[in-house]
């Protein structure tokens, strides 16, 4: 239906699509829905819709579906608006039904923070950003498997950009691969933008900042860091505004922090 925004988050795994509708208003204004579509469901080559997921609880404007992300086991999904603090739900497939057996809230949300406006997972973890706590600073938490009980998703870390400032809205877009996370900061230094590394110590199950990219050519306004992706040690960063047309910047990831050290070569748009 009219301003449903159908298409507005995806996730892939595998030959499943999920898509995300949050303005759906079936359970009321702006609720939220997330359609599950599969290959050859309808016959060979054919993309079909096998399922409609839906909160449950069905809150005005709480926007389920504004995030999707999946591992192919589970599907997480981001709700910002829920109870006005957001929350995302984890849904298992049970004999060919998908259904929500948790709902997930950051352990100090506030009002408006749109916790789970960005979702990543990756192995046993799931990170959510909530770009506009702390006056838009931003934030990312990060869950972990089992922690606080069979099947549970415990939070592990709140993460907070060591020189975040009001408008940077960190988290507005993250990326999870193995044991690297990239957080999105477009708002940096005047919207130039910035994109932050961190890295899970596999020793000291500890995740901790590895390194800040900034563009060499960056200007005010360009938002870089306003999409962005990750896979193993390759990062790719958007800033859809540089040079009036956008860029894309594609960074390979060192076993040491030095692209973003002072004095080393920066980044140049692609």
């Amino acid at each position: 239906a009219k301003s449903d925004f159908f298409g507005s988050s995806l996730a892939m795994s595998g030959g499943r699509v999920i898509v995300g509708a949050y303005g759906d208003d079936n359970g009321g204004k702006n609720t939220g829905a997330v359609y599950i579509f599969e290959q050859n469901e309808g016959g060979k080559d054919h993309w079909g819709e096998r399922a409609k997921l839906t909160s449950g609880d069905n809150g005005h404007r709480d926007h389920f579906g504004i995030s999707i992300a999946t591992d192919g086991e589970i599907i997480v999904v981001g709700a910002d608006g829920n109870n006005r603090r957001g929350s995302f739900y984890v849904f298992n497939e049970v004999a060919g039904n998908w259904r929500a057996d948790l709902q997930v809230f950051a352990s100090d949300g506030a009002i408006k923070d749109r916790f789970a406006h960005s979702l990543a997972i990756s192995g046993d973890y799931i990170v959510a950003g909530a770009d506009r706590c702390d006056a838009k600073t931003g934030a990312v938490y990060i869950f972990e498997r089992h922690l606080g009980g069979a099947n549970n998703w415990g939070e592990v870390l709140k993460i907070r950009p060591v020189d975040g400032m009001a408008g940077d809205c960190f988290g507005k877009q993250i990326g999870l691969d193995g044991p690297f996370l990239i957080v999105g900061s477009e708002g940096n230094q005047q919207k130039q933008g910035a994109a932050y590394i961190y890295r899970l110590d596999k020793d000291r199950d500890q995740w901790k900042m590895f390194d800040k990219l900034m563009a060499e050519d960056g200007l005010p306004n360009d938002l870089f860091g306003a999409s962005l992706a990750v896979q193993e040690k390759n990062v790719w960063v958007g800033a859809f505004q540089a040079n009036a047309t956008g860029g894309m910047y594609t960074i390979n990831l060192q076993d040491k922090p030095e692209l973003a050290a002072k004095g080393e070569k920066g980044l140049r748009r692609e």
